[in-house]
């Protein structure tokens, strides 16, 4: 019996690998009936039979819901557009991966936020979330709590979550397609606190292999993010939008600058000597015009 036991447990291993991409919700319902499964199979056929039905209804489940990837396809490489992007750009990540498959398309970056008075907090405006698909999540390190709040119409919605030795994590999958708010929070007793925040999107390949994938920028702080793409990943840096030299213009005068500028009529410029040889010139002329009078009488 030990023996069959032991050929047995790389049985359930393979199941449990499985069952690794199966969403969290289904994970403690699956763990059971595999318990029950191992136990059952030194038991009793019938109830080898049942556990091995109830397996088998949970993983059409599963696959029904669209819980999990059966398979994720294989990069063989990609490349960004721009490479070298401007905070707020939108940018391309295109390449060749196995045809027909879906790839997935990770992008992430971290932040240092400080602590102050035992609480941190840090607001991501207009996170662009695109249709399809879809993973946000959000880890903090060194914390004793995360609280995420999403704006939706005028109402808060919080997710929160405690931590373990430190770190907590919140993800959400299938967040529907928009723009949202979102702050991030929590209660420290370090100086710092770091955060991780994932989006991760699918696209499929198509029949040569070729997929492209674009993500919006501006919810993404300038300095270093990371961009994966099957087992490929790429370290990029967002550069700070540039700020937009203003046009020089003409500057308009005040009142004041105007009054100072006013056309200014410059009285007549004196001639040293000029009024002293006038007024000999006429005293001789009218001296002249005199004695001609006098000698006509």
């Amino acid at each position: 019996m030990k023996t069959v036991g032991f050929i047995f447990k790389p049985f359930i291993f393979k199941i449990k690998q499985l069952i690794f991409w199966i969403n969290l919700k289904n994970l403690n319902l699956i763990f059971t009936v595999l318990t029950i499964l191992k136990t059952s199979f030194f038991e009793s056929k019938q109830s080898l039979i049942l556990s091995i039905s109830v397996l088998g209804l949970v993983l059409i489940t599963g696959l029904w819901s669209g819980f999990f990837v059966l398979s994720n396809a294989e990069v063989l490489d990609f490349n960004i557009n721009p490479e070298s992007p401007f905070k707020g750009d939108l940018v391309t990540i295109y390449g060749n991966a196995s045809s027909n498959e879906e790839v997935r398309i990770k992008i992430s970056f971290e932040k240092i936020i400080p602590v102050e008075n035992g609480r941190y907090i840090f607001s991501i405006s207009g996170v662009k979330i695109p249709e399809g698909k879809n993973v946000f999540s959000v880890t903090a390190y060194d914390c004793k709590n995360l609280r995420v709040g999403v704006k939706l119409l005028l109402i808060w919605i919080t997710l929160s979550s405690d931590a373990k030795n430190g770190i907590a994590t919140i993800s959400q999958s299938n967040v529907p397609p928009g723009s949202y708010d979102i702050i991030i929070y929590g209660e420290s007793d370090k100086n710092s606190v770091k955060l991780k925040i994932t989006a991760i999107g699918f696209v499929k390949a198509d029949e040569n292999g070729s997929f492209s994938y674009s993500y919006e920028t501006s919810s993404i702080p300038a300095g270093d993010f990371v961009i994966s793409a099957g087992g490929i990943s790429k370290t990029v840096t967002l550069k700070a939008t540039p700020t937009p030299i203003p046009e020089k213009k003409s500057p308009t005068p005040s009142l004041n600058e105007m009054n100072k500028t006013k056309l200014k009529i410059s009285p007549a410029v004196s001639i040293p000597g000029f009024e002293t040889t006038f007024t000999i010139v006429a005293f001789s002329f009218l001296f002249i015009l005199y004695t001609l009078r006098a000698m006509r009488r």
